[in-house]
């Protein structure tokens, strides 16, 4: 493993190229490398596996990818420089995902032949495209299509990230789409603010958050003064993959057929080709010794239950990247390396997005709580006035009213004949007199006591 992050970036002349290329464009190289392998990952043909390391399936370099950062941060900056990197992604299909249903749209479609009787017309499967770029500038638009009532957005993603079979037998055979294992490839890229990453992470239960390469717009190395560009082209050239390419009609057999260990030729063999990755010894190492931990309960528990796959997907996308000429679909030992540090590197910057969403979302819980309590004391307070002021007008009718009836020669009375009188409290009406008195309601009869009980009070002679 490597100490630090300048070893992981020198490891290679490529990890070299996307760090120096992303400091001249003033992006994230840490934001820059995911978006790079995600592109990557979709230009290399579906039918590039990993292999079966448990079970007997076959595993898919699909990729998922959420780039952290707040608002304006530059996530927008590292997936231009990523793009720019990687132009070629093999008229791949660009788009924002909206339902589980509509993702199999994006590869297969029925077309009409005739059945040979008469006018009567059958339809027939075929893949119309064979890769996908899921791209969501967004994760508040993604939580939005998961969170719909009925949606199977979620679910369906987390097979895509696998590689599984997609479809399903809700609609007649003439409409029905199926996109089989091996014959599709798909990469998801995301922006993620921190204050909303609880979109993903509260999907920990279906596992979506551990399926996710986690990359961040922060760069503390970042030099002062803006450094040149590397020397040269990044070197990375999609078209020598056409080479295993599946060509359309044996793309359009295997989604007739629906099934790669099913679909044969005349001979029985199978009749769909499958470039399975060449690992070194010590991933298979690694993946029996998860596996083990996994049959005893003692893998760690949490979101790191999909990291080894992650780890054997970037690998995966890493191999092919570099192009080693004889060697292209062989992984060494070097990235094997390199993408367990980049899977650690992930953890931790998903980690640290969710205690930072965790803080906001308190933070914005405590302002809320705290208006909430503010809002509340004024309205009691506003409450206290309105119900002073209303009491004050019952206090002052009764009093007038007793004044006008008993004080017809405006001698006055005194403050407790009127407490007697009007049956009002000591503490409600003598108060009242005093109001009363400044706002020009009342006038004082004889001499001034200074005191409400036995003032001489009298409506004002006017």
């Amino acid at each position: 493993m490597y100490a630090n992050d300048t070893e992981f970036w020198e490891s290679s002349s490529r990890l070299r190229h996307i760090r120096d290329t992303a400091r001249c464009e003033r992006a994230a190289p840490w934001a820059v490398l995911p978006a790079v392998l995600a592109r990557v990952s979709v230009a290399i043909p579906p039918n590039v596996v990993v292999p079966a390391f448990v079970g007997g399936e076959y595993g898919s370099l699909n990729m998922f990818v959420a780039i952290v950062g707040g608002s304006s941060d530059g996530k927008g900056v590292a997936v231009g420089c990523a793009r720019r990197l990687v132009p070629d992604i093999l008229d791949a299909v660009t788009t924002l995902p909206v339902s589980g249903e509509g993702l199999p749209t994006m590869f297969a479609r029925r077309e009409p032949v005739d059945g040979g009787a008469g006018d009567a017309k059958h339809t027939v499967l075929k893949c119309v495209n064979c890769r996908a770029l899921l791209d969501v500038p967004e994760v508040s638009v993604l939580g939005a299509a998961m969170g719909r009532t009925g949606s199977t957005l979620l679910g369906t993603l987390t097979s895509v990230w696998s590689g599984e079979a997609l479809g399903g037998q809700n609609v007649g055979e003439t409409k029905r789409l199926r996109v089989p294992s091996y014959g599709y490839r798909v990469a998801l890229t995301t922006g993620v603010q921190p204050g909303n990453s609880d979109m993903l992470t509260r999907e920990d239960v279906t596992g979506l958050p551990q399926r996710i390469l986690w990359g961040t717009t922060r760069d503390p190395d970042a030099p002062e003064t803006r450094p040149d560009g590397p020397a040269g082209a990044f070197g990375f050239d999609t078209k020598a993959l056409a080479g295993i390419q599946p060509d359309a009609m044996t793309l359009n057999g295997l989604y007739q057929n629906g099934n790669y260990w099913t679909y044969r030729n005349e001979n029985d063999t199978l009749a769909y080709p499958l470039e399975i990755l060449k690992y070194p010894p010590e991933v298979r190492d690694e993946v029996d010794r998860d596996a083990y931990a996994r049959l005893h309960g003692t893998r760690p528990a949490g979101m790191d239950g999909h990291s080894l796959f992650l780890s054997i997907k970037v690998a995966g996308v890493l191999a092919v990247m570099e192009q080693r000429s004889g060697h292209e679909y062989e992984v060494t030992v070097d990235d094997w390396e390199r993408a367990k540090y980049i899977t650690a590197r992930s953890r931790q910057f998903r980690e640290e997005c969710i205690n930072t969403g965790r803080r906001e979302r308190r933070g914005k819980r405590r302002d809320a709580l705290a208006d909430e309590l503010v809002a509340k004391d004024e309205a009691q307070e506003l409450a206290a006035r309105e119900k002073a002021e209303r009491d004050h007008r019952r206090y002052a009718q009764r009093i007038t009213k007793q004044l006008r009836d008993r004080d017809g020669r405006h001698e006055g009375i005194t403050g407790t004949e009127l407490k007697r009188f009007t049956g009002l409290l000591a503490d409600n009406i003598y108060p009242a007199l005093q109001r009363m008195f400044d706002e020009g309601q009342l006038e004082k009869t004889g001499p001034d006591t200074g005191r409400p009980q036995s003032q001489l009070w009298a409506l004002p002679s006017a």
